[in-house]
């Protein structure tokens, strides 16, 4: 089976399951989404780690994993008020804290020599995936969650597969757009780009008394929405060509690990949600 109709196949199975479990679970804050979203920031944490090990710059990522369940689960904790407001900004710092303050406790001097790698590796995985996941739990925060978390993964899911079907479609003549991804095409980004927009007019569209805002708004969201977008799977593409990987793993027929397939949505959410804590 081609990679083509596996990536087909798994769009078609895929999307309606995240959907239904979006608009028709919405209990406790969307729990079980949320759970979902916690242990996929935890594989995809691993599955980042592997690139900083693939280079010899991290050992192992044991130490990390636990903040990847962690901070999101507070994100959780926060939004359903069991924590107060704002507690996530000092659970990431003290976690920042605690990965710095390792070095302290180095027992072998020659482990110093690998000492700046290993904290860069991990503060950056802190950061990415693991803080940026955490704007995707705090979506359930917001009147009508269901509808804001829908819009989120439409406009990022069909960017992605949009982007993909036109540039195998037509733009098979003109790849190299950046040495990133040489496998990227104008016709893709452009219809990509496009589909977040369109995606973002069509639901305010049908659901006017959800998203009240303006049109010129909501094609303001969908444009920052389609640009970041391209610009998560680009950060993704350019990490794993450093890694000299070509997929981060091989979990998901047809896209290679599930980083793979969330890199847009993670590096899009905080901006999606400050999107909506400021417009809408």
């Amino acid at each position: 089976m081609s990679s083509l109709i596996k990536r087909i196949l798994l769009f078609i199975i895929v999307t309606p399951i995240i959907g239904v479990i979006t608009l028709f679970l919405p209990f406790y804050n969307h729990l079980v989404l949320n759970i979902l979203l916690i242990a996929g920031t935890v594989f995809c944490t691993k599955e980042t780690a592997q690139f900083f090990i693939q280079r010899d710059f991290l050992h192992t990522y044991s130490f990390i994993l636990p903040f990847a369940g962690i901070l999101p689960a507070s994100a959780y904790l926060e939004v359903i008020g069991v924590l107060p407001f704002g507690s996530l900004l000092p659970i990431f710092l003290v976690s920042a804290g605690i990965i710095l303050a390792k070095s302290v406790f180095i027992r072998e001097s020659s482990d110093f020599s690998r000492l700046l790698t290993e904290l860069m590796a991990n503060i950056t995985l802190l950061v990415y995936p693991i803080l940026f996941s955490t704007f995707i739990i705090k979506l359930s925060m917001f009147e009508n969650a269901r509808y804001c978390i829908l819009l989120f993964f439409m406009m990022t899911f069909f960017n992605d597969a949009s982007a993909y079907a036109f540039g195998m479609l037509f733009g098979k003549r003109k790849r190299v757009i950046t040495p990133v991804s040489p496998n990227k095409t104008a016709a893709g980004f452009i219809a990509g780009f496009l589909t977040s927009i369109f995606i973002a007019v069509l639901t305010k569209y049908f659901l006017p008394a959800v998203f009240t805002v303006s049109y010129g708004k909501m094609i303001f969201i969908g444009t920052v929405i389609g640009i970041v977008c391209i610009l998560g799977d680009l950060v993704e593409s350019a990490i794993k060509r450093s890694a000299r990987v070509k997929d981060s793993g091989d979990v998901v027929p047809g896209r290679g690990g599930l980083l793979d397939s969330l890199d847009s949505l993670i590096f899009s959410a905080p901006i999606y949600f400050y999107l909506l804590k400021f417009i809408l």
